[in-house]
């Protein structure tokens, strides 16, 4: 039998009463696997290096003694500020009925907007253009990860053709750690390294028939969030990650902690005001001001992965 499912205009609507947020990462992935400064100040913050030394053979007796000063360089971190701006009329606790204002929640939305803006800062500081030089009048140049420090999209043992991400490719990645010396055989400083990567280069993993059982239990562990751990690396997902220069793929970061900064100027808080100028409407502003970067470029290597669906 035929049935009319139109609800007659007249009858009453009831409204939620509350605010819930929609789905999003919340919090920062990036600062627990980096070396971070708070109570930054000034214009600027260096991080200073020794550069490697070598030693000279003594040929002859009684030689002139000939010296050097040491080799050094800064790399600059400028602080960035962000802000996050809501406003509440002052009508809305009239006009929402039975909903309750969303201040709560408005604070909760900018708190996650800065937690996720700290990590697009932290992978442009590890993987991005950084800043070199002496800090005398000359400006600061520009640094750039070079190849050598690059896993290629086609990389494998194996075969040709572009890729998603492999185990043959972490496997590059740590050993272009230990050509550099970054952790490995002394590690006397208990050298951490790091990995990035999405959800897309967590599944393509998954599927590499190169893993072992082992691996694969590993793996399906580690995409459950049950370990953070696979083939020397600290392991989280992060959906932030930078997109290939050829737009078919992404690009997972791998770094040794003690070689990447996080640089605090002043960490997130949230202000509430009343503005008389915008007819008594509550202002809701929340902000932070960071900056980040690494000290130098053989402690951080980019791999470029091709998205799975495009493989």
């Amino acid at each position: 039998m035929a049935t009319n499912n139109d609800i007659p205009d007249h009858y009453t609507i009831q409204f939620d009463s509350n605010w819930r947020q929609a789905v999003q990462q919340t919090e920062e992935r990036f600062r627990e696997y980096m070396t971070v400064r708070t109570g930054v100040s000034g214009k600027a913050r260096t991080h200073n290096r020794v550069e490697k030394e070598t030693m000279n053979e003594q040929t002859e007796r009684l030689a002139r003694t000939a010296g050097t000063e040491l080799t050094t360089a800064k790399r600059w971190v400028y602080p960035r500020p962000h802000e996050k701006t809501t406003y509440i009329d002052e009508w809305d606790a009239d006009l929402l009925g039975e909903t309750v204002l969303p201040q709560g929640a408005a604070v909760t939305a900018h708190r996650h907007a800065a937690s996720r803006r700290m990590d697009v800062i932290a992978i442009e500081g590890i993987g991005g253009t950084n800043y070199e030089g002496s800090g005398n009048d000359a400006a600061p140049s520009t640094a750039a990860l070079g190849s050598a420090n690059k896993v290629a999209i086609s990389f494998d043992y194996d075969t040709s053709g572009n890729s998603a991400l492999t185990k043959d490719k972490l496997i590059k990645a740590k050993s272009i750690f230990e050509s550099n010396e970054v952790g490995g055989q002394d590690n006397i400083e208990n050298e951490s390294l790091c990995l990035a990567l999405n959800a897309n280069m967590l599944e393509s993993l998954l599927i590499d028939d190169k893993l072992t059982s082992s691996d694969y239990g590993e793996v399906k562990a580690l995409i459950q969030g049950e370990i953070k751990y696979f083939l020397g690396f600290h392991i989280f997902r992060s959906e932030q990650l930078k997109a290939n220069a050829a737009g078919n793929g992404y690009l997972a970061l791998a770094w040794a902690k003690s070689h990447v900064f996080l640089d605090i100027w002043k960490e997130k808080g949230t202000r509430m005001s009343v503005r008389d100028d915008l007819s008594e409407a509550i202002q809701i502003r929340s902000k932070f001001m960071a900056g980040a970067c690494r000290d130098q470029e053989e402690g951080v290597v980019e791999i470029d992965c091709l998205t799975l669906a495009s493989a």
